[in-house]
């Protein structure tokens, strides 16, 4: 299950505890009761005072018929651009996912509205998509994606190579027109307002505010 989430103040994922496993082997995950926020890592860039903005959350596990725990990629301001990172929720804690930390193609961009979901054998392999411009497609806003190789520890940027050899795989075929915001099947978006430190709340069906959210 997915959530997309537009505004994070994610100072804690979700309030009490998420169910990850499928009906057969239901378990509950318990989440931090603390109150820490999903974006401190400072190692990894992902400075605490600086404004997160749009977050997905999925359960989910890398090891095929494991618990799953709840992955969430986000935005990210660094310094004057915006990355995107992908944190999960282990051991009690949140772990950063992957070295590199930022699942950008460019650095020195703005990243925007990231998904994530989990595909393959067993659905043990995150991917995520985002959009952001790029210098070898004319810097029009393309659509990327990202499947993670927990092996490896790496984002491995997925998809046809458009720009004549300059190794940038976008998932788009015409690469001249800015699209909307990359949304896998499954994800529920919802309205609320960016420029805020990032918690998600509890699951609802209706937006209202800044913290609800609603079916597409």
């Amino acid at each position: 299950m997915t959530r997309a989430l537009n505004g994070l103040g994610l100072a804690t994922m979700l309030a009490g505890a998420l169910l990850l496993a499928p009906p057969a082997s239901a378990a509950f995950v318990s989440l931090p009761p603390n109150g820490a926020q999903v974006n401190d890592d400072p190692t990894n860039s992902i400075d605490p005072n600086q404004d997160a903005g749009l977050v997905d959350v999925a359960g989910g596990t890398v090891v095929a018929g494991s618990v799953q725990i709840p992955w969430a990629t986000f935005e990210q301001k660094v310094g004057r651009w915006q990355q995107i990172f992908v944190r999960a929720f282990k051991n009690g804690a949140w772990v950063t996912e992957g070295l590199p930390a930022s699942l950008n193609i460019t650095p020195t961009v703005v990243a925007e509205a990231p998904s994530i979901d989990f595909a393959g054998p067993g659905r043990a392999t995150p991917w995520v998509a985002w959009y952001e411009p790029n210098a070898q497609l004319g810097d029009s806003t393309n659509i990327f994606a990202s499947r993670f190789n927990a092996g490896a520890n790496l984002w491995l940027p997925s998809g046809q190579d458009r720009a004549a050899g300059a190794h940038v795989p976008t998932g788009r075929r015409r690469t001249r027109r800015s699209p909307g915001a990359p949304r896998p099947r499954g994800t529920i978006p919802c309205r609320g307002s960016r420029g805020r430190r990032t918690t998600v709340p509890p699951p609802t069906r209706t937006c209202r505010g800044r913290s609800s959210w609603r079916r597409a």
